[in-house]
């Protein structure tokens, strides 16, 4: 059973990751690395389909690139927002643009990462907002 902290809740149920980028190679290496840490990961690589899930079903985190086909990150967050205030987010993204991080956040990001990502910090940041979305 996971720990709080580690992939799961105080109550023992795994925290749920959606994983929403078009990179495949970097979806499947970074979904396999959440799964190994305890987590429950669902990996898309369509932003419209992704939207569609978030609407569906609760997803404790949300992990998003901001520049995909389809829908632009910050289309995403609005809709998250909307239809599931208590996910927590995650932008991460390898842009450049300098007020990027500062629209994501006033659009309700939780987090903002430029990549390449530290898995170690990554994984560090799924554990911390593990525990902060118990008390959303």
């Amino acid at each position: 059973m996971p720990k709080p902290g580690h992939g799961g809740t105080a109550e023992g149920k795994k925290v749920k990751i959606i994983l929403i980028d078009d990179d495949r190679e970097f979806l499947e290496m970074l979904s396999h690395s959440i799964e190994r840490s305890g987590f429950s990961c669902q990996a898309v690589s369509d932003s419209r389909q992704a939207v569609e899930k978030i609407s569906a079903e609760f997803f404790d985190i949300v992990v998003t690139d901001m520049f995909m086909p389809g829908l632009f990150g910050l289309q995403i967050i609005d809709m998250i927002r909307e239809s599931s205030p208590r996910s927590s987010i995650i932008v991460v993204t390898g842009s450049k643009e300098g007020n990027l991080e500062q629209c994501a956040l006033e659009h309700g990001a939780d987090v903002f990462l430029k990549k390449p990502l530290s898995l170690f910090s990554f994984l560090d940041t799924l554990s911390r907002l593990d525990t902060t979305s118990e008390n959303r």
